[in-house]
C-alpha cells in the first residue's frame, strides 16, 4: 500500500514538473519566435549599411582614380579581390590609403557575417525547441495517464487491503486491464 501511495504522489509530482518544463519551453519558443521574426529586418539593415560602406568607399578611391582614368566598382561578393587587385597596380604610397579601407571592410564584412550566422542559429534554435514543446506535451501527457493509472491502482489496494471483494464496476480502470491468476 505504501508503494502504491509512493507511485501515486511521484507520478503526480511528475505530472505537474512535466506541466511546468512544457510552460518554460513555450516560453522560450515564443521568444525565438519573436527574434526570428525580426531577423530578416535586422539582416536586411546591415545589408543596407555594408552596401552604402561599399558606396562611400568606391566614390572615394574614384575620386583619386579619375587622374589617371581608372575607376573600380564594389560590391559585397567582389571587394577584397577588386581592392587587392587595385593595391596591386598602384604605387606603394598610394596604397596605405586602399589597405585602410580594405581592412575596415574586412572589419565589417565579419559583423555582417556573424549576425547571418546568429540568425540562422536563431532559426534553428526555434525549429529545435518546438520539437521540444511537443516532445514535453507528449511526456506530460505520458504523466497524466499513468497518474490515471495510480490512482486507479491505489483505489485497488484500498478495496484488497480492507479484505473487501473487488467489484470491477466499483473501480474507474481508465485503459488498464485487470489479470486474474
Amino acid at each position: 500500500d505504501q508503494g502504491v501511495g509512493s507511485l501515486k504522489t511521484g507520478a503526480a509530482s511528475a505530472l505537474v514538473g512535466s506541466q511546468k518544463l512544457t510552460t518554460g519551453i513555450e516560453t522560450l519558443y515564443n521568444g525565438l519566435v519573436t527574434l526570428d521574426g525580426k531577423s530578416a529586418t535586422l539582416v536586411s539593415g546591415a545589408k543596407q549599411v555594408f552596401n552604402t560602406l561599399l558606396t562611400t568607399t568606391q566614390t572615394q578611391i574614384n575620386n583619386q582614380l579619375a587622374t589617371i582614368g581608372m575607376s573600380i566598382e564594389l560590391t559585397i561578393d567582389n571587394y577584397q579581390t577588386v581592392l587587392n587587385g587595385l593595391m596591386a597596380k598602384l604605387p606603394a604610397e598610394n596604397q596605405p590609403s586602399i589597405k585602410t579601407a580594405l581592412a575596415q571592410l574586412d572589419s565589417y564584412n565579419k559583423f555582417y557575417q556573424g549576425l547571418q550566422s546568429y540568425t540562422d542559429g536563431v532559426a534553428q534554435l526555434k525549429e529545435g525547441a518546438q520539437s521540444a514543446v511537443d516532445g514535453s506535451k507528449q511526456l506530460s501527457e505520458g504523466l497524466s495517464s499513468l497518474s490515471d493509472g495510480s490512482n486507479t491502482l491505489v483505489q485497488a489496494s484500498s478495496y484488497i487491503k480492507d479484505n473487501k471483494k473487488v467489484r470491477i464496476n466499483d473501480i474507474n480502470f481508465n485503459k488498464i486491464d485487470l489479470f486474474v491468476i
